[in-house]
């Protein structure tokens, strides 16, 4: 985690409780963008309790599952995108 959002390009990153800052989950794709197609991805592998080290793992608890499909939710819901140089 990070202490300062200056240490990300960009500064796209998320304040956390603790007060350090990560990054935001969610583009299973990687297509630079967290929405819809990324949630259909996660939701069509939490129907089958796919679990192991996967993208659509969000959370990296190890299993794909609803928790998963809400963060990813949450982060489309605000339009969450990579900033690039």
């Amino acid at each position: 985690a990070f202490d300062a959002p200056g240490k990300a390009y960009g500064g796209n990153l998320l304040l956390m409780i603790d007060g350090k800052y990560v990054f935001y989950a969610g583009d299973v794709n990687q297509d630079g963008l967290v929405d819809g197609t990324d949630l259909s991805d996660i939701d069509n592998r939490s129907t089958v309790a796919a679990n192991g080290y996967l993208p659509e793992d969000v959370n990296g608890d190890g299993l794909i599952d609803g928790s998963d499909l809400s963060i990813a939710g949450n982060n489309a819901d605000i339009a969450i995108g990579v900033i690039t140089p």
